[in-house]
């Protein structure tokens, strides 16, 4: 195998007639030239091979073991026999205008769905953040044809459309997100879900999403055939902070040593108590002893069933997985 053609394996190129690699400003600079080959014309289609003149254009590649690669690519310029139209030889690795090849531009989207700033995917590739922003912008993500018959949606704090928060809309049985919106309001929202045909709305059967009324008066009027479902994380606060209450307005009347005492505990009175150690199981009695409070002993088993109930969500999660054939 020649030189020349292992480089061209190695670069990615095909039919290049002339390259050249030289190392200058701890830069590879790679100077090619393409076969000369007949071209249709953009307007006519005549095909043609007659050339108008040359330009050398610069364009940033991906690095090659971390240094930067510049390349420097000699284009010709066709000029039609039969409509006069001038237009330069089409290249599978650019588009038009373009100052960067396409597999640079899809290392840098590649990056982008790490969890990455624009800023370091800028940094890693030598571009400038605006570049990566434009690349970004560039993505389209269609919405979904269709709903599937479990899903969440949450807001999440964001800047886009000038929100300060917008709204993610997610499968929570495969773990992927449906749609990001811009914004979290009914008035958004209700044009968005409508523009589904009632036959695709009505096949959902659990709609989960947290407490805030929009989404709640939202969910009536599109999926009224759905099972309405709070996310466990905010009912489950709801009732520890309504322990927290009763804790607080119990130790108000304690004695100064025995409130320190109870303030310091409180992680373990909330705590499920089938996961603590021995000598914390002791020292939860000795609190309910000293308290000695129909409250909050009344209290203490809501606390622990909840517990007991979010320990099983699983299994009834997956009973009804099955059941609706889901998977």
């Amino acid at each position: 195998m020649s030189y020349h053609h292992f480089t061209e394996i190695l670069l990615g190129f095909q039919d290049l007639s002339d390259i050249n690699l030289k190392k200058e400003d701890e830069k590879w600079h790679i100077y090619i030239k393409h076969k000369r080959k007949k071209c249709s014309c953009p307007v006519c289609g005549t095909k043609t091979d007659r050339i108008h003149d040359y330009r050398e254009q610069k364009i940033k590649d991906r690095d090659i073991q971390g240094t930067p690669v510049i390349l420097h690519l000699t284009k010709r310029r066709y000029v039609c026999t039969d409509c006069g139209k001038r237009f330069y030889e089409p290249l599978p690795y650019i588009t038009r205008y373009a100052r960067m090849t396409k597999r640079l531009k899809l290392a840098i989207l590649e990056d982008l769905s790490n969890v990455k700033t624009f800023t370091d995917v800028a940094r890693d590739h030598g571009v400038s953040v605006t570049t990566v922003e434009r690349i970004f912008d560039i993505i389209s993500y269609p919405k979904p044809e269709k709903l599937p018959l479990m899903f969440s949606i949450d807001e999440f704090k964001g800047n886009t459309g000038g929100e300060k928060y917008n709204c993610i809309i997610a499968d929570p049985l495969k773990h992927v997100v449906l749609d990001i919106l811009p914004k979290r309001y009914e008035h958004s929202l209700l044009p968005y879900f409508l523009a589904y045909p009632e036959e695709i709305r009505n096949r959902v059967e659990i709609f989960i999403s947290d407490m805030w009324k929009p989404y709640q008066d939202m969910a009536q009027a599109v999926f009224r055939h759905s099972v309405r479902v709070i996310d466990k994380y905010h009912w489950s606060r709801q009732i520890t902070w309504a322990f927290e209450r009763v804790r607080k307005d119990i130790q108000k009347h304690m004695c100064s040593e025995k409130r320190i005492y109870f303030k310091h505990s409180r992680n373990l009175l909330i705590t499920p108590f089938e996961t603590l150690s021995n000598e914390d199981k002791q020292a939860v009695n000795v609190i309910l002893r000293l308290l000695f409070f129909c409250l909050i002993e009344s209290c203490m088993p809501l606390e622990q069933n909840l517990h007991l109930f979010l320990s099983q969500s699983v299994i009834i999660s997956t009973k009804w997985i099955s059941s609706s054939g889901a998977i």
